[in-house]
């Protein structure tokens, strides 16, 4: 309904070029749009996209031919989220369960969205100091260790009661031996309660990670790790049942 109201004609799936560096394009018809979705993508992510580029189309009105810059792009993805992620929906849904990765997979299922997706709105939603991040190897190749390339974190997102919000872990290393560290070499799922793994976060945390592997269009499997962290805490051994 509210695409048809922002002059989308059609939404239809297809084949983008890895050089679009995106999984959904808005294509200008006849007054209208076209929304393009790329067809290697899992339907949550297809659906997410699909909200993405409706959101766009508000900018659009304002500059037409402009292209959207870093803070459209970031408001672009704040709006999908509300459109398949009401708060007065996924907020009530996630609170009545353990914050973890099996929670976040009920809410990709629930609400036909993208792992990612539904993680980083449960850290927009939930009341407990919390992080999700992606951490992948670097981009350069100075910094190797036992002929592999050092872990650093590639994106991050936070609650509102975490405990470091200024500063920015983008682009930090993940110490060597640390359970995200582990995960990534032995490309596996892990859970611990011990250091998050990296430097300027101390203290002990909850923390779940697995390999998190994403197409991009047109493109190989990248290898990643996705981890949740929840604390810090105190240092009792892990339980499950805690820290709703």
């Amino acid at each position: 309904m509210l695409a048809s109201c922002r002059g989308v004609r059609a939404c239809r799936s297809g084949l983008i070029h890895t050089a679009a560096g995106c999984s959904g394009l808005l294509i200008p018809v006849d007054g209208g749009y076209e929304i393009l979705v790329c067809s290697s993508q899992p339907e949550g992510r297809r659906n997410f996209s699909t909200a993405h580029e409706i959101v766009h189309t508000f900018f659009r009105e304002v500059r037409p031919a402009a292209t959207p810059s870093a803070e459209e792009e970031k408001l672009c993805n704040l709006g999908a989220a509300t459109l398949t992620m009401p708060a007065a929906h996924f907020g009530p849904f996630l609170a009545a369960r353990l914050l973890c990765f099996a929670t976040i997979e009920e809410c990709q299922r629930e609400f036909a969205v993208s792992l990612v997706a539904a993680g980083r709105r449960a850290m927009a939603l939930t009341d407990l100091s919390a992080c999700l991040l992606i951490a992948a190897p670097a981009k350069t190749e100075v910094s190797f260790r036992a002929g592999a390339p050092e872990l650093r974190i590639a994106k991050w997102w936070w609650s509102d009661r975490w405990p470091f919000p200024n500063s920015s872990h983008v682009d930090l290393p993940v110490i060597q031996g640390s359970v995200i560290d582990e995960v990534f070499a032995h490309r596996d799922q892990r859970a611990d309660r011990g250091g998050l793994g990296i430097a300027s976060c101390a203290g002990t945390y909850d923390v779940e990670a697995r390999e998190y592997g994403y197409l991009l269009p047109g493109s190989f499997e990248r290898r990643q790790v996705l981890a949740l962290a929840r604390g810090p805490v105190d240092g009792e051994p892990l339980d499950r049942a805690k820290g709703r």
